[in-house]
């Protein structure tokens, strides 16, 4: 699930600028917001529109693997 975030963010806004997240605000190392992160900042350079595409090959993945799992993939009308 990281990397359909990293392509949703890439895709929406391209390379990621912000710094890695080092700590959280309780003073502990921030492990969660590091593979966030890190899942974005790994497909630097790619373009927005390959990032788009991307994402949505993943995310028709995920629903081949959970329709052949048999969980009912599907969308209400």
């Amino acid at each position: 699930m990281l990397m359909c975030w990293g392509y949703l963010k890439q895709g929406q806004l391209g390379d990621n600028l912000t710094p890695r997240p080092i700590m959280t605000d309780q003073g502990f190392e921030d492990l969660e917001g590091q593979a966030w992160w890190d899942a974005w900042n790994g497909i630097k350079g790619m373009s927005k529109d390959d990032a788009k595409l991307k994402y949505i090959e993943l995310v028709k993945e995920i629903l081949k693997i959970e329709e052949w799992n048999g969980v009912e993939v599907g969308m209400e009308r």
